[in-house]
């Protein structure tokens, strides 16, 4: 009977065993937050804003125009286009960050575009966030614990989340969007609408835990 392959195992096994044990991926999602606990975290911390940036589609379009495969005209078609899209984009920022300012009173507030956002989930706490101009503040930096509003798939459609992007479950108020006739008659002020409905159920909430 051979010993020596048994042997070589046991001792292989036995100098791996010397080494530490790894921990455990120390991004591991905690458990989902308590909807008390998030409204008396919101309450004594802030909300950030996280404002989509469209860089994909900004991407995938300069990358058409530096193809070289483009005709004149589709190419002044696709500067338009990106123009166009540059500017919705900056006009949604502002529109949200000025609707916030006046009809938001919960807590405290930044703003931050989608692009930042993981720089902030890896510890940077300056130089991420908008101004009220839309510009990149090198002095705004956040110490307080945070939840997230993020829009979804529609203009009108927004969540408060926490910073694993897990939804506040109920009867926390994180899920806010226009309906309606509010959707299809209003061509403007609808984040001012949003953000009312938001600022209203979240001290009615509040109210409710005192």
């Amino acid at each position: 009977m051979r010993l020596f392959p048994f042997l070589s195992i046991y001792f292989i096994l036995q100098f791996l065993g010397s080494f530490p044990v790894l921990a455990q991926n120390s991004f591991q999602k905690d458990a989902p937050l308590d909807p008390g606990e998030a409204i008396h975290l919101l309450k004594e911390g802030a909300l950030v804003v996280r404002l989509k940036t469209n860089t994909r589609k900004i991407n995938e379009i300069r990358e058409k125009l530096a193809s070289g495969k483009l005709n004149q005209v589709h190419t002044q078609r696709m500067e338009r286009f990106l123009d166009q899209t540059r500017d919705e984009t900056a006009g949604i920022h502002s529109q949200v960050i000025n609707a916030f300012n006046d009809h938001y009173t919960f807590s405290k507030v930044y703003f931050i575009p989608d692009t930042n956002y993981t720089k902030l989930l890896s510890g940077t706490t300056r130089g991420l966030f908008y101004d009220n101009n839309v510009t990149i503040n090198r002095e705004i930096h956040i110490e307080e614990a945070f939840l997230v509003f993020a829009q979804g798939n529609h203009e009108e459609e927004w969540y408060i989340m926490d910073t694993d992007n897990v939804q506040i479950q109920a009867p926390f108020p994180s899920y806010h969007r226009l309906s309606g006739l509010n959707t299809l008659l209003l061509t403007s002020g609808k984040q001012d609408k949003i953000v009312q409905k938001v600022n209203k159920k979240l001290h009615r909430y509040w109210d409710k835990q005192q």
